[in-house]
């Protein structure tokens, strides 16, 4: 079963559009929406594993040009 996670970015001032549209390039990104307030892009994501969601975060997002930081938010679908 996927994980979906929630990524939210803080993102360098002017980086905004620049960050969307590199995320918007990597297969485990579902969605994504820049928005106001505490972060600047909220990311949804799937992934297989927790490995892969090591190496998206790790890896390939908080290298962006532009990021800042990352806080990441894992789903459930328990209730």
């Amino acid at each position: 079963m996927p994980i979906i996670s929630y990524v939210l970015i803080k993102i360098a001032s002017g980086k905004d559009r620049e960050v969307f549209e590199e995320t918007m390039k990597l297969k485990q990104v579902k969605e994504a929406t820049l928005v106001y307030g505490e972060c600047d892009l909220i990311l949804k994501v799937e992934v297989e594993d927790f490995e892969e969601l090591d190496a998206l975060v790790f890896n390939t997002l908080r290298k962006i040009n532009g990021v800042e930081s990352t806080k990441t938010l894992i789903g459930t679908r328990k209730v």
